[in-house]
């Protein structure tokens, strides 16, 4: 079964001053006005996922009662992270909704990979084999502060967009809290422990499919210099 998780509890500290839910940020595409998430939500419906979890905070309810509505044919579960700050955090707060079958796709809903097919085919890589698949994007098609760390892999520099993992994952996350504590705290940055150091440890203990998509432009709307460059983007197509 495909689950599709998205951390959305963030405070968007980027944007300020502006008052906005960036996950739903508006955005022009073929004349049409789409909020952001839509984007990558979209494409995992098309892979027939049913299950959508949204890791959200109280104060969001402009942002539930949109995608309540995006998902109404669709199973949508909303899962409060009012503490522990951090993406790995929200990751493991939806633990208890995978099964063993699961087969769970992480993606930043204030993100934009273009052009379309990315999702499709690393669901098409994913086999019993790989406990993680991780999707990279080359800096130099990266429209984004490398907020979550830059990595080397093929000789190139490349930034994590998302990524497909199987239940163990989120086991080994657990552990990696007990057993790599001095690794987590010095890698974190204010206080909150960065995703990257997950990824880092897993390629070395789990089985990990690394892909990187040279052929594709990967956008985030996290500033205004962004939402800029990803607009006009957009416009040009």
């Amino acid at each position: 079964m495909i689950v599709s998780i998205s951390p959305m509890a963030g405070k968007a500290k980027r944007l300020r001053p502006f008052c906005i839910h960036k996950d739903i940020y508006p955005l022009v595409w073929h004349s049409k006005i789409v909020p952001v998430c839509c984007f990558n939500l979209s494409e995992i419906k098309d892979l027939g996922c049913k299950r959508f979890i949204f890791v959200v905070k109280p104060d969001k309810q402009k942002v539930i009662e949109y995608l309540s509505s995006f998902t109404k044919e669709e199973e949508a579960l909303f899962v409060c992270q009012e503490t522990s700050n951090g993406l790995p955090y929200a990751l493991l707060k939806t633990e208890p909704f995978l099964t063993s079958r699961s087969v769970a796709i992480f993606s930043m809903p204030d993100t934009i990979i273009y052009p379309k097919g990315c999702f499709q085919r690393c669901f098409d890589r994913c086999s019993p084999k790989y406990d993680l698949l991780v999707a990279n994007f080359p800096t130099k098609n990266t429209f984004t502060v490398p907020t979550y760390g830059v990595d080397q892999l093929d000789g190139q520099s490349v930034i994590w967009g998302f990524i497909l993992f199987r239940p163990i994952f989120l086991e080994f996350m657990r552990e990696c809290f007990k057993r790599d504590k001095q690794t987590i705290l010095l890698e974190s940055e204010n206080g909150e422990p960065k995703f990257k150091t997950f990824l880092k440890l897993a390629r070395k203990k789990l089985k990990v499919l690394d892909l990187v998509f040279d052929n594709y432009r990967y956008f985030d709307i996290g500033n205004g210099k962004f939402i800029r460059a990803t607009q006009k983007f957009l416009l040009s197509l």
